[in-house]
């Protein structure tokens, strides 16, 4: 499979992931472009829910 001339794709990906990869740091909110309005609510939900958990996590 060549990628040659590629520079983005689309893929879903469930909120739990998101949530995971934002508190591992594997993933910044400064990578993703939202193409929808539920999309981005999806985005700050799994951004507020990983703050917290690393919020608790640090207590």
């Amino acid at each position: 499979m060549s990628t040659k001339g590629v520079s983005t794709v689309q893929l879903e990906v469930s909120v739990t992931v998101l949530e995971r990869l934002f508190q591992h740091r594997e993933l910044a909110v400064a990578e993703l472009r939202c193409l929808n309005s539920d999309s981005q609510r999806g985005i700050r939900t799994a951004l507020a829910r990983s703050l917290c958990n690393s919020a608790h996590k640090e207590e």
